[in-house]
Parts: C-alpha cells; sequence; structure tokens
C-alpha cells in the first residue's frame, strides 16, 4: 500500500515540476487542505472511538483531562501488579 502512495507521490511530483508556479501553489495548497482534512477526520474518530468506550458513569460525558487520569491510574494499578508478581519468584 505505501509503495501506491510512494509512486502517487513520485507522479505527483514529477507532474509538479513541469508545471508553472502558479499551479504548483495551487497544488500545493490543495495538497495542504486535503492534509488537514485528513488530520481532522482522523481525530474525530479517534474522539468517537474514545467516547464510545465505557466510562465509570454512563451518559456523562468526561473531559480529556479526566480520561488521561483514568488511563495513567489504570497502567499504574497494571504496573504494580506485574512487579508484584514478578517479585513473588
Amino acid at each position: 500500500m505505501s509503495s501506491n502512495n510512494e509512486a502517487c507521490r513520485t507522479d505527483v511530483l514529477k507532474a509538479a515540476a513541469s508545471q508553472p508556479l502558479d499551479s504548483q501553489s495551487e497544488k500545493t495548497r490543495s495538497r495542504h487542505e486535503q492534509e488537514e482534512k485528513l488530520i481532522l477526520a482522523a481525530w474525530q474518530s479517534m474522539q468517537h472511538s474514545l467516547s464510545k468506550k465505557d466510562s465509570p458513569t454512563p451518559g456523562l460525558p468526561q473531559s480529556f483531562l479526566a480520561k488521561q487520569r483514568r488511563s495513567t491510574q489504570a497502567r499504574r494499578a497494571r504496573s504494580n501488579l506485574h512487579e508484584q508478581s514478578g517479585s513473588l519468584y
């Protein structure tokens, strides 16, 4: 899949090199706008998937910081369990 993307990029770059400067800047602007749209779509998708995860109080939204605290606490709890189980042997 990445080789197709690389081939497309190479084709775009070759075509852009043969275009006048105005056309190049227009293509660059268009590509930049596409990249921004893709980034926004990825963030929205990630936010949507995170909001679907179970929360401690179903139905109530959580702030970003509250989610970060929960994930940090869960990670620390897991690492403590691993340390305790490792010290038993």
